[in-house]
């Protein structure tokens, strides 16, 4: 398995309600007594997420009721779990008592947002739980929870809400199951290379983007004034290796390269996302396939070698990490004649003693200023 993926466009039923406590906790509970809050200081998804401060019971913990699951079906449940650096958790699934379903993912946390998952296959059509807790440890320290999924796959995709791109609710916004377009590349299901068949052998073009340095050149003299340096479109190459058993094969694995290359696998077209992962970090940059797959380089009649080529109209690559901040959308002012915005942006009351003038007046004979007056009573 390499370190790059291509993002498939994939359809995908996200079964939690509520899955980043955008409005409120429903469908959330402690297990053990813990205190259990939503907070704007911590956030992967919109500006809130669950913080849940455990009590010294060694597997305390949060979780979400209810998902209704098929008999039969394999479901994968995920979260992005900010937990504390050392401390041991597990996920799992459960029934409605709290019963451990299946086998619980284990996990260390870290001190910074990490994607967790396990899969269960169903075996009574019920409704289940999903927890998130300690693995054997007192530790009392706040842990948190952001981005749950529920979905019918074997493993999870990228995560869906009905705010996220190529995303839409069924019913009201973070009160109901989400959904995502097979017609949206935007996210989806990230798929290795080696899966798809090719061998990813090397790629260049993926460091720094290339520069358009912005000069006024002088009239009179030499040279010219520095402005500023724009990004420029960005292209960028992975060097793949088809080998196939047979030929027939080597065609089959050109073909499932290029149905996931096509641009008009999906509509309206829209650029194909590239996913890395390395030194700890996911990084993605969406880019279309410009050259490469015209059957170039055969090497014999079972291999052959592919620099296959892509443009980023944005140059830029995006961590799988979010930060934000809470914004305060209403202030009540008590007493207040007048209001005005200050220079940080923050409406204000005009308070006791202010003055404030008008510019300047001009007529034909005189040009004097305003009087100063005092604010209405």
């Amino acid at each position: 398995m390499s370190n790059w993926k291509i993002v498939l466009p994939s359809a995908l039923q996200n079964l939690v309600s509520n899955p980043s406590v955008e409005r409120n906790t429903t469908g959330y509970s402690a297990k053990s007594g813990g205190t259990l809050s939503r907070v704007a200081t911590q956030q992967r998804f919109g500006a809130w997420s669950i913080q849940y401060t455990p009590t010294s019971s060694v597997n305390d913990g949060m979780y979400y009721a209810t998902a209704s699951l098929t008999s039969g079906r394999t479901y994968t449940f995920s979260i992005y779990v900010k937990g504390v650096n050392g401390i041991p958790y597990r996920i799992y699934f459960a029934d409605t008592s709290g019963n451990m379903l299946g086998t619980a993912k284990q996990f260390t946390g870290n001190g910074v947002w990490q994607r967790i998952e396990v899969a269960y296959t169903e075996t009574a059509t019920n409704s289940r739980r999903v927890y998130v807790e300690k693995d054997n440890s007192a530790s009392v320290g706040a842990f948190y929870g952001d981005g749950l999924q529920v979905e019918e796959a074997a493993a999870a995709t990228d995560y869906c809400d009905g705010d996220q791109p190529g995303c839409s609710w069924i019913g009201a916004w973070h009160a109901s199951n989400s959904l995502r377009s097979a017609q949206s590349r935007a996210t989806g299901t990230p798929t290795d290379f080696d899966t798809l068949g090719p061998q990813l052998e090397g790629a260049s073009g993926i460091g720094m983007p290339p520069m358009n340095n912005v000069f006024q050149e002088y009239g009179l003299v030499d040279g010219g004034f520095f402005q500023r340096s724009v990004a420029r479109l960005r292209a960028f190459i992975l060097a793949l290796n088809f080998g196939g058993a047979t030929t027939n094969n080597l065609h089959a694995l050109r073909k499932a390269v290029l149905d996931a290359l096509k641009i008009d696998r999906v509509e309206p077209q829209q650029p194909t996302v590239i996913q890395y992962a390395g030194a700890g970090k996911n990084l993605r940059v969406a880019g279309v396939y410009d050259d490469g797959l015209q059957y170039q380089e055969v090497r014999s009649s079972i291999e052959m070698r592919v620099p296959l080529r892509f443009i980023a109209g944005d140059p830029f690559w995006y961590e799988d990490i979010e930060e934000g901040v809470r914004l305060t959308a209403l202030s009540t002012l008590t007493n207040a004649g007048m209001i005005y915005q200050n220079d940080a942006g923050d409406w204000v009351a005009w308070g006791p003693g202010a003055r404030w003038w008008t510019p300047w007046r001009s007529s034909i004979r005189t040009r004097r200023p305003l009087r100063s007056c005092p604010p209405p009573a």
